[in-house]
């Protein structure tokens, strides 16, 4: 049963995630990252306005092109260390407010 498995045998998994080599690697897939980019900015009107979570969020890149297509609000979520990356590269393209 998922509830018996203690929450620190998940430890592994999201540490995994607070490193940037992972990330870098996600990032240069350059037709994995501009197949998003192109999903979302070419659908615009399903973000205007909407309510976005972006639920491990990485270095919060989809979560920045959720803000760029208008979406109202968006919560980028993460349980790594990585979340305080996002925080400052979301600051530094003044994607914060």
């Amino acid at each position: 049963c998922v509830s018996d498995v203690p929450l620190e045998s998940d430890e592994g998994y999201f540490s995994t995630y607070a490193h940037f080599g992972i990330h870098y690697d996600m990032l240069s897939d350059k037709v994995r990252t501009e197949g998003y980019r192109e999903a979302i900015l070419s659908n615009k009107e399903s973000f205007k306005d909407k309510v976005v979570l972006d639920l491990g969020c990485g270095t919060g890149i989809l979560s920045m092109f959720s803000a760029t297509a208008g979406a109202k609000k968006v919560y980028a979520l993460d349980q790594s260390e990585i979340i305080y990356h996002a925080m400052d590269i979301i600051q530094e393209n003044k994607l914060d407010k």
